[in-house]
């Protein structure tokens, strides 16, 4: 990993939480459960990388254009 603090912003669970509408307490249960959100550990110290959540944000969206309907095979 490369550390290039201009580009990289850390924060906390408690900057974090409002930025992706979630509680500080869910953000504290991923980390130990299924981690789903990145983190970074310094020390005893959690912090997120902005970019790298965004990135994991990304690859998490379900859905999209629905189905086209119709006969099924053609």
């Amino acid at each position: 990993m490369n550390v290039n603090l201009s580009n990289n912003r850390l924060v906390s669970d408690k900057q974090l939480a409002p930025l992706v509408n979630v509680s500080v307490q869910f953000l504290r249960d991923d980390r130990r459960g299924e981690r789903t959100i990145p983190f970074i550990r310094i020390g005893r110290c959690i912090r997120y990388d902005i970019a790298m959540v965004n990135k994991a944000l990304d690859g998490m969206v379900e859905g999209g254009q629905p189905r086209k309907r119709g006969k099924r095979g053609t």
